[in-house]
């Protein structure tokens, strides 16, 4: 399932990024440029992390940035982003993130089916630490298709 929604042009692997908030707009980029969600996405995001702190921080190196379906989901979408030097999200025990990964999903139902083939990925240490490793988008892919 993840590799259905997670193709090779919603993954991006950099060095690193300026911020945080710089994170969010890359990892949001591909999928605002396909029309899959709405810019305000992006800033709903920001704005609740800003105001609740970074909520989607999972675990050390993970994020999983999302939003609420009405904050501008248009269809079930995911991008990755690997940011291989890290971003500082603020929270403590986890910092810094390695590993972004979008999720847009339009109502519960499948905001809940596409959780739970997430956190079989992200309960891979070793396959979380070698998607933060990879050295190209097709490595990335070929990891993500187990799930």
């Amino acid at each position: 399932m993840l590799s259905t929604l997670l193709s090779e042009h919603r993954i991006a692997v950099v060095d690193s990024v300026s911020d945080w908030k710089d994170a969010i707009h890359q990892v949001c980029a591909p999928l605002v440029k396909s029309g899959d969600i709405e810019p305000d996405y992006q800033s709903a995001i920001i704005d609740t992390t800003e105001s609740l702190g970074p909520y989607y921080v999972l675990a050390p190196m993970i994020a999983m940035p999302h939003a609420r379906p009405e904050q501008g989901v248009n269809n079930n979408a995911l991008s990755l982003l690997v940011v291989r030097n890290g971003v500082e999200f603020h929270s403590e025990e986890n910092d810094p993130v390695k590993l972004l990964l979008l999720l847009a999903a339009k109502d519960s139902d499948q905001h809940i089916e596409l959780i739970t083939k997430i956190s079989e990925f992200f309960c891979s240490d070793e396959d979380v630490l070698a998607v933060t490793e990879a050295m190209n988008t097709q490595d990335i892919i070929e990891i993500i298709k187990k799930y």
